[in-house]
């Protein structure tokens, strides 16, 4: 073994002991340690030691365990951690070819939580969930939690932005009220989270100090030979104030106060932002637990106490008790070590527990101490800055697989941060976040969401990372501008601007979209706007648009155009800008043309096109001062429908014409009366080829005139009415009917029923030709008064059954010729009064059934030739008067049966008679 001043390198009688890797105990002689440890520190051990290897492998040791023990009379004293630093040092000794000094820094392994950082988010989590991970993932697995209340309000959202994960978990245990110490044994040490002083627990060894009014060569074990009392001036009251957007009306701010204190002393803090998490989460009950929190912090080392003593068994984080102290008010306390330090030095001498002055020993213990109180509620001091952004940042509008748009009620949107690592691109990559808009009132304002994929600015309010607010959006090589600049003469010239949407949700393809677009090149200014679906505008009072010069043209490829105006009396004028003013309307729809002319052309390919105008109730009015109005369907039909009300044409001057070359004119009145009034003019109709047809289902039909004639005429054609079921009535309260053919015939057909005519007064026909009759049934002419028949020439009554001729007076028939009446059946004559037959040729009556002339008065026949009566039955000529024949020529008589003549006288004049039975 290599020697030191010829003794021999060993640890078996050190003071110091140090259980490393490198194998040989031997290797690594402890001679000197100092150890600094506090409450929400990282301990530091630096060690030297002395070895008789010069070239110890660095890659053994640095980054292992290692553990140090004081060796004492009631137990070793260790102290354990990872080495973090190792350095081997030259030295002056003149036998340094025999023996190496190193020097060790040991660091528990929260320290290594220094040595990596990261950019992560965590949501929805306690803040003592998030620690736990953080340790775990980075081996610190030897933890114990003590805490009670404090970390366990679930953040919604927290960052942790270019910081150590060291620093980050030291952070949220600060802004919690946390704290942590360590507890080392032999192979480990543990790391304690504490939020109250049930974790200061008493040093085991040095649960009881004195103090000792005494140099520190004089004193001994477990006693204090320095101890100091302080008390610093400390904030008495502390505020917060915090918004939160989802109750915006509602102010948040709580303060919280030590108690009453001098005016002079008193020290208000005061923060904003006062709440830790994201901003739609600060209440006021949250907040004034937090300001509670600030105010123990700031008190929590208003007092302590500061000594030096030789207690190797004070730790950090442990309490003892101060049993004498010249001052009597700080006798009897507990006291919690804030922060110690040990300087330990190695020798071969006998160890400490010898009550023996320490100047004469070859080795030294000692440490140096800040204590406070166990009363205090200890809260650590927030020393690990807040990461603050101050700048923008580039993110991605994230969401949901499936989706395009993606908020909550807020308009808010997720995002995914370039530097973040950990979350999915989906709709648990950030928390909501609100969009920077225009204008943002209550159910007003500008309103543009960003959609999934594109590229948003981000800032963040206060500089705080959990608290990130949209500003706006960036073009890049996947989402590219709408408007390209164009080249011009060699210059980009982006003349081009405005809004361009696109159609959502899938699969609406680029080609969909709404746009509001300015071209602002010289000579070529437009202001562009496309509607994908519908363009729907409101405007509460007047809406005026002016067109200094060029035309309007609006076009429908496909689809209907409605205008509606409902009129009503909450008109008002339009009084802005000043300067043009116009009057309220009253539900007009009013087209001036000052110049030019008004054309409507309606062309389809795809069919019929209707032009349809519907006024629910009100007028339809077309006034032209000068000019002329024109309608040509070149083919298809003109159809009007009332439903109900009356339709009013009024021409104070000029004509109404109406052509249609080809096609139908059909008017169809559902319910109500059409009404066609001339006050001054003709009403003509001219159908130059056709058929002019009126039909009435169900009702009458009724021309009136005043004053005046109706005349119908017909170049060339028939007139055909036609009733299927009903009557037809002519009534002429004053005046004449004339129907006159000036060529042609007139028929009356009646197909069934009879034909009656009722005339008051005279019964007139004249015919310049001949008068045809003929009844397949029977002919009955019954006169109440005489009956005259008279002919200029010829009379022949002809039947194939009877001939009744009845009157209650006289019947006489007349006739310029001769007067035939000829019946296969019977031939009656009967009269109430005479019965005359007069005929200027020859009377000659024919029956093939008997013959029978019967007159209440006298029979009178006259003719100017023969007469011949024929019967094929029985002849009965009988009058209550006398019987007179009269005849130019022969007079005969043939009867088929009886022959019967009487009268009171009868005379017969003839040139022959002749009578035969």
């Amino acid at each position: 073994m290599s020697s030191i001043r010829g003794t021999q390198l060993t640890q078996f009688e050190a003071t110091i002991t140090i259980d490393h890797p490198l194998g040989d105990p031997d290797l690594l002689n402890m001679r000197r340690m100092k150890v600094h440890e506090g409450i929400d520190e990282l301990f530091v051990i630096e060690a030297h030691v002395a070895s008789p290897s010069p070239d110890i492998s660095f890659d053994s040791i640095v980054g292992k365990e290692v553990t140090f023990a004081i060796k004492l009379q009631d137990g070793d004293r260790y102290f354990h951690g990872i080495v973090g630093h190792f350095m081997q040092y030259a030295t002056s000794d003149p036998n340094a070819n025999e023996v190496t000094w190193y020097e060790l820094k040991v660091y528990p392994k929260l320290w290594l939580l220094t040595l990596s950082s990261d950019c992560r988010i965590f949501q929805n989590e306690k803040p003592l969930d998030i620690i736990k991970t953080v340790l775990t993932e980075h081996g610190v697995t030897d933890v114990l939690f003590q805490t009670t209340t404090c970390g366990q309000v679930i953040r919604e959202y927290c960052v942790q932005y270019n910081e150590t994960h060291f620093e980050f978990v030291c952070r949220l245990m600060e802004e919690e009220g946390v704290f942590y110490f360590f507890k080392h044994e032999q192979g480990k040490h543990t790391l304690i989270l504490a939020d109250a002083p049930t974790a200061f627990q008493p040093c085991v060894g040095s649960e009881q100090l004195s103090y000792t009014d005494s140099s520190p060569d004089k004193a001994f074990l477990n006693t204090l030979y320095q101890c100091d009392f302080s008390e610093r001036v400390a904030s008495l009251s502390h505020a917060a104030n915090d918004y939160n957007m989802k109750t915006a009306s509602m102010k948040l701010y709580s303060m919280d106060m030590a108690g009453p204190v001098q005016e002079t002393l008193k020290g208000d803090l005061y923060e904003y932002p006062g709440q830790v998490d994201h901003e739609d989460i600060p209440a006021q009950g949250r907040l004034e637990a937090l300001i509670k929190l600030r105010l123990e912090e700031a008190q929590a080392l208003q007092k302590y106490i500061t000594g030096e003593s030789i207690a190797p068994y004070l730790t950090n984080g442990g309490s003892f008790l101060l049993a004498k102290h010249h001052r009597a008010d700080m006798m009897g306390k507990k006291y919690v070590i804030h922060r110690i330090t040990h300087e330990v030095q190695s020798g071969v001498e006998p160890d400490l527990h010898e009550d023996r002055d320490i100047r004469e020993r070859s080795y030294l213990y000692r440490n140096s101490f800040k204590a406070f109180e166990d009363s205090v509620i200890y809260r650590p001091p927030r020393k690990t800055p807040r990461p603050k952004i101050e700048s923008i940042q580039s993110a991605i509008v994230t969401g949901p697989v499936g989706e395009e748009i993606w908020t909550d009620e807020y308009g808010r949107i997720k995002v995914q941060f370039k530097w973040d690592r950990q979350w999915p691109n989906d709709d648990t990559s950030s928390c909501w976040i609100r969009v920077q808009q225009g204008w943002g009132g209550n159910n007003w304002g500008v309103l543009f969401t960003p959609r999934i994929g594109m590229e948003v600015m981000v800032n963040f309010l206060d500089g705080d990372p959990s608290r990130p607010v949209v500003t706006g959006s960036l073009y890049n090589s996947d989402n590219m501008p709408p408007y390209l600049p164009e080249r011009v003469t060699g210059e980009f010239t982006p003349t081009k601007s405005g809004f361009k949407t696109k159609s959502s949700i899938f699969p609406a393809g680029p080609e969909k979209f709404n746009e509001h677009r300015f071209e602002d090149k010289t000579g070529e200014e437009q202001v562009y706007k496309r509607a994908e679906k519908d363009d729907d505008s409101y405007t509460i009072e007047t809406e005026t648009k002016h067109i200094e010069k060029g035309s309007k043209w609006l076009v429908l490829d496909h689809g209907d155009r409605n205008v509606l105006l409902k009129g009503g009396g909450s008109a008002v004028p339009k009084t802005t800008p000043k300067g043009q003013d116009l009057p309220a309307g009253a539900g007009d729809d009013i087209l001036e043309l000052s110049t030019g002319s008004r054309y409507t052309s309606f062309m389809s390919g795809n069919g019929p096109i209707r032009d349809t105008t519907y006024i629910k109730e009100g007028l339809t009015e077309y006034q032209h001062d000068k000019g002329t109005m024109s309608r040509v369907f070149k083919e298809g039909n003109d159809r009007k429908t009332i439903i109900k009300g009356n339709r009013e044409v009024v021409l104070k001057e000029g004509n109404d014409f109406h052509k249609i070359i080809k096609g139908n004119r059909h008017t169809v009145i559902a319910t109500g009366d059409n009404t066609h009034e001339i006050i001054t003019g003709d009403d003509k109709t001219y159908i130059h080829t056709g058929n002019h047809l009126m039909c009435i289902e169900t009702g009458n039909k009724k021309l009136k005139i005043d004053l005046g004639n109706k005349g119908t005429l017909i170049d060339q054609g028939n007139e055909v009415t036609r009733l299927k079921k009903g009557n037809q009535r002519l009534m002429i309260d004053l005046g004449n009917r004339i129907i006159t053919l000036q060529s042609g015939n007139s028929t009356l057909t009646l197909e069934a029923g009879n034909q009656t005519e009722d005339v008051t007064g005279h019964y007139y026909g004249t015919y310049t030709e001949t008068y045809n009759l003929t009844v397949t049934g029977n002919i009955n002419i019954v006169g109440k008064d005489n009956i005259n028949v008279t002919a200029a020439n010829d009379i022949n009554v002809k039947s194939g059954a009877n001939i009744n001729v009845t009157a209650a007076s006289n019947i006489s028939v007349k006739a310029g010729g001769d007067i035939s009446m000829t019946a296969g059946g019977k031939i009656t004559a009967t009269s109430g009064s005479s019965t005359s037959v007069t005929a200027g040729s020859s009377i000659s009556t024919t029956s093939g059934s008997s013959t029978s002339v019967t007159a209440g008065s006298s029979i009178t026949g006259t003719a100017g030739s023969s007469v011949s009566l024929t019967s094929g039955g029985a002849t009965s000529v009988t009058a209550g008067g006398s019987i007179s024949l009269t005849s130019g020529g022969s007079h005969t008589i043939t009867s088929g049966g009886s022959m019967t003549v009487t009268a009171s006288a009868t005379t017969f004049t003839v040139s022959s008679f002749t009578v035969i039975t």
